[in-house]
C-alpha cells in the first residue's frame, strides 16, 4: 500500500496579542515627536473650526480635514504594498497592483488630494483657499504619521517590509530636484488634463489614466523614488527613523517640498494660461452688493418689514434709507405725524420708526406695529414700479385701515423719500 505524501501547509502569520498590541500604541503615540506633529497637525483643525462662524461651514472643515487624512492612510495602504509583495517577480504584476492601488484608494476615499503638491495647485489655480491648503496639508501629514507604521504592523507578520522615497548623502541635488519638480509637474499635468476635462466626468477612464501616468513617471523619475508628494517624503522619512525624529537635511526639504511645490504650481500657471482661468481668468467685475433695479429694491423693502417690532428690525431698516431722506407721515391720528428728518439724526430714526409703524410687509402676517392691525390677518399690498424714475407707488388694505405710499429711490437704490398716507381710518 502506498504512502500518502505529506502536504506541509503554510505557517499562519503569528499577530502579537491585544494587550502587547495596545502597549505599542501606546508607546507610540507617547513620543514626543509623534504626539506632537499630531498635536501641530489637529490644531490646525481646531483653528479651522474656531476661524468659521456657521455650523456648516464648521462641520465641512471636520470633514475636510478627515477625508484628507483618512484618505492619506488608504492611498499609502494601497499604493505602497505591490511593491514589497509583488516586485520580487519582476514582471508586470506589480505595475497592475500598483495601479489598482492607486484606483482603489481614490475610489474608496472620495477623490480627497491626499498630496501637498496637489493642494498647492489647486490653490495656484484659485480652486482652494489658503486656509483650506493649511488644513489639507496638515490632515495629509497626520495620516501619513499613522499610515506607515500601522502599514509595516500590518505586514511583518507576512515577513514583508515596505520601502519609500528618500534620498541618501551622496544624492545629487540637482539632479533630484529634477526629477521631483519634471515628476511633479507631469502628475499635475496628467490631474489636470484627465480631472478637469470632460475626460473627467468618466470615472472609468480618468482613473486608470491617471495610474498610469504616475507609473510612468515612477520609472522615468526615479532617483528619488520618486515621491512626487512631500508628504509621503516626510513621513516617510520620519518612520525611518522610528518615528523619532524629522528630517534634519535641507536638502530633503528643497528637493521634495521646495522642488515638487514648485512644479505643481507651474502645472497650474501653464493650465490656467492655455485655458484662460485661474490666475489668467478674465477680470469680473464684483457682483453688486445693493439691489441693480428698482424692483430688487422693493422686493429688499419688503422683506426688510417681516420681522417688525424689534430693535435689530429698525436697524435693518435704517440701512435702507439714503443718509440725505426725506420722510412724511400722513395721518389722521395726530400722534402718529412724523415730520421729515435723515435716519442718521434721533428726529430722523424716529421718523423712520414712526414710518415702520404704518408700512407693513407683503405678506400681512407680521405687521409693524400692533396698535395698527390690531389683529388684522389679511394685509394685501400692491406696488407698482416704474424702472424709469426709480419709484414706487403702494397701496395697501387691512382690515383696520388702507393707506398709500410713494417711494422714491437714489443710484444706489437706498431711499431717498418716502410719503405715507393712512387716507382710510377704521
Amino acid at each position: 500500500m502506498l504512502g500518502r505524501k505529506k502536504v506541509t501547509l503554510p505557517e499562519l502569520p503569528q499577530w502579537p496579542g491585544i494587550e502587547e498590541m495596545f502597549t505599542n500604541v501606546k508607546a507610540f503615540v507617547n513620543e514626543p515627536a509623534v504626539a506632537t506633529g499630531l498635536v501641530v497637525c489637529f490644531s490646525m483643525l481646531v483653528l479651522a473650526v474656531m476661524m468659521n462662524k456657521t455650523k456648516e461651514a464648521k462641520r465641512k472643515a471636520v470633514s475636510d480635514f478627515l477625508r484628507e487624512m483618512l484618505g492619506t492612510i488608504v492611498m499609502i495602504f494601497c499604493c505602497f504594498t505591490p511593491g514589497p509583495v509583488l516586485g520580487h517577480l519582476g514582471g508586470y504584476e506589480e505595475w497592475i497592483a500598483h495601479g489598482v492601488g492607486v484606483i482603489v484608494a481614490d475610489y474608496l476615499a472620495g477623490g480627497p488630494h491626499v498630496n501637498p503638491a496637489v493642494s498647492v495647485a489647486m490653490f495656484v489655480w484659485r480652486k482652494l483657499p489658503l486656509d483650506h491648503l493649511v488644513l489639507f496639508v496638515a490632515a495629509q501629514v497626520a495620516g501619513g504619521i499613522l499610515a506607515f507604521p500601522a502599514l509595516q504592523f500590518l505586514a511583518s507578520p507576512y515577513g514583508v517590509t515596505i520601502g519609500g522615497p528618500g534620498i541618501t548623502d551622496d544624492t545629487d541635488v540637482v539632479r533630484a530636484c529634477w526629477d521631483e519638480g519634471v515628476g511633479t509637474f507631469a502628475l499635475l499635468s496628467a490631474v489636470f488634463l484627465f480631472c478637469t476635462t470632460w475626460l473627467g466626468q468618466h470615472y472609468h477612464v480618468k482613473q486608470p489614466m491617471v495610474a498610469i501616468a504616475i507609473r510612468v513617471i515612477i520609472i522615468h523619475f526615479g532617483s528619488t523614488g520618486p515621491a512626487v508628494n512631500p508628504m509621503l517624503a516626510t513621513t516617510w522619512a520620519f518612520y525611518q527613523s522610528g518615528s523619532t525624529q524629522w528630517p534634519e537635511q535641507g536638502k530633503h526639504y528643497v528637493i521634495f517640498w521646495g522642488a515638487s511645490v514648485a512644479g505643481a504650481a507651474a502645472a497650474a500657471l501653464l493650465w490656467s494660461l492655455l485655458w484662460t482661468d485661474g490666475v489668467f481668468a478674465p477680470h469680473k467685475p464684483p457682483p453688486p452688493v445693493g439691489p441693480a433695479t428698482t424692483k430688487e429694491a422693493w422686493k429688499r423693502y419688503l422683506k426688510a418689514f417681516n420681522g417688525l417690532g424689534t430693535e435689530e428690525s429698525y436697524t435693518a431698516i435704517l440701512k435702507l434709507y439714503s443718509a440725505e431722506v426725506q420722510l412724511l407721515l400722513s395721518t389722521a391720528r395726530p400722534a402718529a405725524l412724523a415730520e421729515a428728518g435723515a435716519p442718521t439724526t434721533e428726529a430722523g430714526k424716529k421718523a423712520a420708526k414712526a414710518a415702520a409703524k404704518v408700512v407693513v410687509s407683503k405678506r400681512g402676517v407680521k405687521s409693524a406695529a400692533k396698535w395698527l392691525t390690531r389683529g388684522a390677518k389679511e394685509t394685501v399690498v400692491e406696488g407698482v414700479v416704474d424702472e424709469a424714475t426709480r419709484s414706487v407707488f403702494v397701496k395697501w388694505h387691512s382690515a383696520q385701515m388702507d393707506g398709500t405710499e410713494t417711494l422714491l429711490f437714489d443710484e444706489n437704490y437706498l431711499i431717498l423719500r418716502q410719503h405715507t398716507t393712512i387716507y382710510k381710518p377704521h
